[in-house]
């Protein structure tokens, strides 16, 4: 796993950027600067890339996959330092409500706080046919995801069959994962939570966003015409997000008690 840190390693707070699938952890740059702006004497930020996500490292089919993921992201939460502000972006959020629940126990390696931008909770197939219909309209479904959310991204489009293969392998990991949503939605209740959303996003549907907001008792800010790609369009919203969050930790640290 490979790994970019701003900042100083001795330092009582990271924040952590997991990006979505589909997406490089160049997306986050734009909102890094930003942080970095206010927080780089007492703030270091670390971002990377999640395996199979467009580069060399393996990722195991299906559950397996997602198992994968939950614990690289459970392995820099651990190495990144005494208290975490834990970022992510799109579907990156199945791979943190996952790791909420299998890891809710673990009270050493809990995060201070969650920022989410244009968090989707669950893989979109709102007519089964990533799941229910025959192989080839489920790799037709597929085909149309890959491209609906590249283009979201403002990603370079996947052309070659072998590329949309292996973004097909990618996403297959965030279906059917096994985390007890009820129980994540207590975690973050716990959890000093930031929710970041464009009201254009094509992906992240804004009235479902804002229903978890209201559920699991986040703060939320949004944007008229942002889209699904704010941490690259519009930065210093998801940034205005993070800071909170560092501030909350801070004096979470500082003050001690909770949220």
């Amino acid at each position: 796993m490979t790994a970019t840190r701003f900042g100083e390693a001795d330092v009582t707070l990271t924040v952590v950027y997991l990006p979505g699938p589909l997406a490089s952890a160049a997306h986050f740059s734009p909102m890094i600067t930003v942080v970095d702006r206010h927080f780089s004497a007492d703030t270091a930020q670390l971002v990377y890339d999640q395996r199979g996500h467009g580069n060399d490292l393996p990722l195991a089919p299906g559950r397996a996959g997602m198992a994968q993921l939950v614990e690289d992201l459970n392995t820099v939460i651990s190495h990144a330092g005494s208290h975490v502000v834990l970022v992510v972006h799109s579907l990156a959020t199945i791979v943190a409500q996952e790791w909420l629940y299998h890891h809710r126990r673990d009270q050493t390696r809990r995060v201070a706080a969650i920022v989410a931008i244009g968090p989707v909770t669950e893989l979109p197939d709102h007519d089964g046919a990533l799941t229910t219909h025959p192989t080839g309209v489920a790799r037709q479904a597929g085909a149309r995801l890959i491209h609906d959310l590249s283009t979201a991204l403002g990603e370079r489009g996947l052309h070659t069959e072998a590329e949309i293969e292996s973004a097909r392998h990618t996403l297959r990991a965030y279906r059917r994962c096994g985390a007890d949503l009820a129980v994540v939605e207590d975690l973050l209740r716990a959890t000093p939570t930031w929710i970041v959303a464009g009201r254009a996003d094509p992906v992240a549907d804004y009235e479902r966003v804002k229903e978890l907001a209201e559920t699991v008792w986040a703060e939320m800010s949004s944007l008229r015409a942002g889209g699904h790609d704010l941490a690259r369009t519009f930065p210093w919203l998801p940034a205005a997000a993070v800071s909170s969050a560092i501030r909350a930790a801070h004096d979470a640290d500082r003050f001690g008690g909770g949220w």
